[in-house]
């Protein structure tokens, strides 16, 4: 998106890059990050055109970005909204009738990865990361922020988890103090990093203490085993068994030498599970809330969380 009151859109060439719809005119968008009241939340909005990512003086727009946030100093460099094939495509006017330009997601790609290659070139270890999750953008960020809710009923992100583990995303709209262990504790079941936009990124992660206490305790298993849950190869259902539907558990892998199977209930009452893992023994166990687990069995509370870490035998 190009601010229309930005010097790149009034004086660098910006408006000549913008997406025009099949009548010649820019697309526009607005946003309204300007203000918690009625006026300004509601009506104050910046209005931006959307950049045609397949022209050379964007492209370098972006890559200047890189620099900058490099020279700063920064860990990493974010590009909103890169991740996705655009709504709003740009239209050739020049022919008998105007013709939709279809290669948007291509063109955000292509663009990634030439911000990627400038990156690596310069400091391997600088991340890149964009919005919107999509198998031929994500292979070139280092971290994906999502749009999609991870943790209502119909979610359904193992799919993507199963066929590309090796994209690193983000979970979305955890916001509050509310429904914190079922949503936090999918993130460690789901192999998802967490993207703490509290209040919509209004406020920050100390003044919702239920939500920071149970981050505290998922990030402390993660860091415990990292070979595992940050860096394993998420398997799904692969490897292992459950005794009780009711309990959601999903692996990760290590190579063949070790596993981990996270399981967790968010339904009511007690339910008893037992996970049977042919050929790997369990080596230890951490929970979350009060289950009551011995070996490979375990009686849950409602969110209860257990990680079996299991080795070949």
């Amino acid at each position: 998106m190009i601010d229309v009151e930005s010097d790149f859109y009034r004086h660098g060439g910006g408006s000549q890059v913008a997406n025009k719809d099949n009548t010649g005119r820019e697309f526009t968008e607005h946003y309204k990050f300007t203000g918690e009241g009625t006026t300004l939340g509601y009506y104050d909005s910046r209005t931006f055109v959307i950049a045609d990512m397949s022209k050379r003086l964007w492209r370098d727009q972006l890559i200047a970005w890189a620099d900058r946030a490099m020279d700063y100093g920064a860990d990493a460099v974010f590009y909103d909204q890169l991740g996705v094939a655009e709504e709003f495509p740009n239209w050739d006017l020049s022919r008998e009738y105007p013709v939709q330009d279809i290669f948007t997601g291509r063109y955000k790609a292509e663009a990634l990865r030439e911000i990627r290659d400038h990156i690596k070139a310069k400091d391997p270890e600088f991340a890149l990361g964009t919005e919107w999750l999509s198998d031929c953008t994500s292979q070139f960020c280092d971290f994906v922020h999502i749009v999609e809710f991870t943790a209502l009923p119909e979610s359904f992100p193992e799919w993507f988890r199963y066929t590309f583990p090796e994209v690193v995303w983000s979970d979305r709209c955890v916001r509050d103090d509310n429904d914190v262990p079922r949503r936090v504790n999918n993130t460690l079941l789901k192999g998802l990093r967490n993207d703490i936009e509290v209040f919509r990124c209004r406020g920050l992660i100390d003044e919702t203490p239920v939500y920071q206490a149970h981050l505290a305790q998922v990030n402390a298993i993660r860091h415990a085993f990292p070979e595992l849950l940050l860096e394993g190869r998420y398997t799904a259902t692969d490897g292992f068994s459950c005794s009780n539907p009711a309990v959601v558990a999903r692996s990760y892998c290590a190579g063949e030498a070790r596993m981990a199977v996270v399981a967790t209930y968010t339904g009511e009452g007690k339910v008893q599970a037992a996970i049977d893992v042919p050929d790997y023994r369990l080596v230890e166990s951490r929970t979350i809330g009060s289950p009551a687990v011995k070996g490979l069995s375990a009686r849950y509370n409602s969110n209860d969380l257990v990680v079996f870490i299991l080795e070949k035998q």
